[in-house]
């Protein structure tokens, strides 16, 4: 038998998620939550029912006129607001990286570097691309050439 994360993975659609964080929000029935997504409540219905058979758990208790969250709601929801704010960022941090402000950098250097050579050039850096991410990865020499063998810090000069 698949793993939960296995399901989730193959099956997981972010119409899905959307829907969670609609009925945990202002729209706290199918009708409601379809509506505001502008899909059918027999797809809104559908899509809850196969992200419930894909988690083996109900998400809600059906009330009158609404549902409420159970404990495995509320966990589900916590992750799809993570989940659709990560992809927020994602659309922001491509956006950044496309105009040229963005991105990420990381780092290498010896302790003896870092106050006096590499923190000022960075510091400089980040004031002209506020976009950029910018990581020191701080070590002995041996282990950044270890890194650089392993790809995962680049020999840049200003020079090239």
């Amino acid at each position: 038998m698949k793993s939960t994360l296995d399901v989730l993975m193959g099956r997981l659609r972010m119409k899905q998620l959307q829907l969670l964080i609609a009925l945990d929000g202002h729209h706290k029935s199918l009708h409601k939550a379809s509506s505001a997504m502008s899909i059918t409540q027999s797809a809104a219905s559908k899509a809850l029912a196969e992200l419930e058979s894909m988690l083996e758990a109900p998400l809600f208790e059906r009330a009158k006129k609404e549902l409420v969250p159970n404990q495995f709601g509320f966990c589900v929801i916590r992750y799809a607001r993570l989940l659709a704010a990560n992809l927020i960022s994602l659309c922001q941090e491509v956006a950044d990286i496309r105009l040229g402000t963005g991105g990420r950098l990381a780092v290498g250097a010896i302790m003896g570097s870092v106050p006096d050579l590499v923190v000022p050039i960075l510091n400089e850096l980040q004031e002209r691309n506020p976009g950029l991410s910018i990581k020191i990865v701080e070590d002995t020499s041996a282990r950044m050439l270890a890194l650089l063998d392993e790809g995962r810090l680049r020999i840049w000069s200003s020079a090239a």
